[in-house]
């Protein structure tokens, strides 16, 4: 089984990387790219965000969902 974890602009830039983007056939949307969970692959999206806590501290979050879309 192949796992394919696909990175939000706001995840990228948290980690501060630039991987590469999934190609696009019609070159116009490169990067948005629908991605599947199949039964061959299963897909995670991750994002990362940074909030402010209950006692007003900035804490980092990261959100991994699995994905279908």
């Amino acid at each position: 089984m192949d796992i394919l974890l696909s990175g939000t602009n706001a995840f990228c830039k948290y980690l501060n990387i630039d991987p590469p983007r999934i190609p696009s056939p019609d070159g116009k949307r490169i990067g948005t790219q629908p991605i599947q969970t199949t039964q061959d692959t299963m897909a995670w999206q991750c994002h990362a965000a940074k909030r402010q806590s209950s006692a007003g501290e900035m804490i980092d979050v990261i959100v991994v969902e699995a994905r279908s879309r």
